[in-house]
Formats: structure tokens, C-alpha cells, sequence
């Protein structure tokens, strides 16, 4: 997978008292591609009509939502797992039978991607073609 990831250089500050700041990397990101972008590229790029395509992709989101809420990790294939994290207000000095699901605070969906697509992911890394070094003052 060739590509190129398009960067600007970002000043954070530190709360240290030898480092002021340190720079980091910050990829641009060019546009969101939304649902029916994405569908409209996957049938121009195949041999499945759009309307078979959308269905399919529907029932799959709809089936990936079910499945995440019900505990499952979801994976795809060479890209990676899709899995459900749970945050809890629980203190260090809470007893195993005094937390419960009222503790928790948040739901999130994590992604995990596989070898092969962090591998992707380096090789990308290594075409970058555009450095904005302006750091911010």
C-alpha cells in the first residue's frame, strides 16, 4: 500500500523543569470520506452494483453494532479488530461487590490494527512529501 502522509510540525508545551516544549508530528487530514463516497469508490473499483454494495455494507454496520454491544471483538479481515473499552469510576479501595455497571463512564470502541496494516502504515510513513516545519511561537 503506497500513499503519502502530508504533516505539519506541532509545538506541545511540557510541564517540566528542564523542557519547555517538545515538537510532534500532526498528520493533515484532507477530507472525511463519507459513507456515500466510500461506497460510490468501492463500486467503481469492483464488479458489485452500488445498490448490492449498500445493502451489504448496511447490514454489516448493522450487524458489527450488535455484535460490538454484545461483547464480541470484530475482526477485519487484514486491517485489524474492533473491540469494545470500558472506563469505570471505581477507587483503588472499592471492594470487588461494591462496583457495578453504574461505576462505568464511558463506552468506547477501540481499534486495533493488525501487523500486516501497521506495516502498511510504516511503509506510508516512509513516501511523506510534504513538511511544514513553521512551528507555532
Amino acid at each position: 500500500m503506497a500513499g503519502r502522509i502530508n504533516f505539519k510540525l506541532t509545538k506541545k508545551k511540557v510541564e517540566s523543569s528542564t523542557i519547555k516544549h517538545y515538537i510532534v508530528p500532526t498528520p493533515i487530514r484532507y477530507s472525511t470520506i463519507g459513507r456515500a463516497e466510500l461506497l460510490e469508490q468501492a463500486a467503481a473499483d469492483g464488479s458489485i452494483t452500488r445498490g448490492v454494495l449498500e445493502q451489504t455494507f448496511d447490514a454489516i454496520l448493522h450487524e458489527m453494532e450488535q455484535m460490538l454491544c454484545n461483547g464480541h471483538g470484530l475482526e477485519f479481515g487484514d486491517l485489524g479488530i474492533f473491540r469494545i473499552g470500558l472506563d469505570m469510576k471505581a477507587k483503588p479501595e472499592d471492594k470487588k461487590d461494591e462496583v457495578g455497571a453504574d461505576l462505568i463512564k464511558r463506552k468506547r470502541i477501540i481499534f486495533t490494527p493488525s501487523v500486516s496494516t501497521k506495516k502498511d502504515m510504516q511503509e506510508c510513513a516512509k513516501v511523506i512529501t510534504e513538511n511544514k516545519f513553521a512551528l507555532p511561537h
